[in-house]
């Protein structure tokens, strides 16, 4: 999955790029920075999406949110497969955390906002109704595209708990845009952002952060990693035999 305009991504793993977090429009309203979910006095402040958030959060639900709940529901009941490209596994995070993963495949023709609209419907109950902490692992196998719109109409719907309960976003095979904006952004964004805005070039560099081996990631996903193997390995051969010619 591709975003179509630069947004805020950085160094936290491998080089890589998060989802567009506002929009032109949506730019003074907007504020930078981690948000502190509140907690026993004396704990550490817990990273949430804080520089996607307005200044004066909404209290609890909201129409716009009632609406991405039905519109999810409607996508759940429309059997396009949607349940395979984003869904909780078994894994746990080093903190104890529960794991969403979204992982749309590549040749899938998928409706961007229905998904997105689905992952919220999969992620309520947990996490607005039982205040679960979270982390959301997203694959980017694919060039499904979130246009800049599409994510700030998408954040903006959100029930405030989805950014005070977030631990850690990872994404994963991040596109060489992606990589490009991460490094132009790396200067202008907080240094905390880097702290749960986290990028990996391979699956097995999660396991620092949670149980890789619990994802129940689709094949697609592995053998994607597995190709990346052996491209970086016939590089290195020919880095090699390069050298060797001197």
């Amino acid at each position: 999955m591709q975003v179509a305009t630069p947004a805020p991504a950085g160094p936290g793993g491998a080089a890589g790029g998060a989802t567009v977090l506002g929009s032109p429009s949506a730019a003074a309203d907007l504020e930078l920075g981690p948000r502190a979910a509140a907690g026993p006095a004396g704990a550490a402040a817990s990273p949430g999406l804080g520089f996607c958030r307005r200044r004066a959060p909404r209290a609890g639900s909201s129409r716009a949110y009632e609406g991405l709940l039905a519109t999810g529901r409607a996508a759940a009941a429309s059997g396009k497969g949607l349940r395979g490209m984003a869904f909780w596994s078994r894994a746990r995070a080093k903190s104890g955390a529960d794991v969403f993963v979204l992982a749309p495949p590549e040749e899938a023709a998928v409706d961007i906002w229905s998904l997105l609209a689905f992952c919220a419907g999969e992620m309520h109950e947990r996490v607005v109704e039982q205040d679960r902490p979270y982390v959301v692992v997203w694959l980017q196998v694919a060039d499904h595209k979130v246009w800049p719109y599409s994510a700030w109409r998408f954040l903006s719907s959100l029930h405030k708990k989805y950014g005070e309960l977030l631990e850690s976003l990872h994404v994963v095979h991040p596109s060489d845009t992606l990589r490009t904006m991460s490094f132009a952004l790396w200067p202008v964004v907080s240094e905390s952002v880097w702290d749960w805005l986290l990028l990996h070039e391979r699956v097995d560099f999660l396991s620092e952060h949670l149980d890789v081996g619990q994802l129940e990631l689709p094949e697609e996903v592995t053998t994607f990693d597995a190709f990346l193997d052996r491209v970086d390995d016939l590089h290195g051969q020919a880095a090699v035999a390069r050298m060797a010619g001197y």
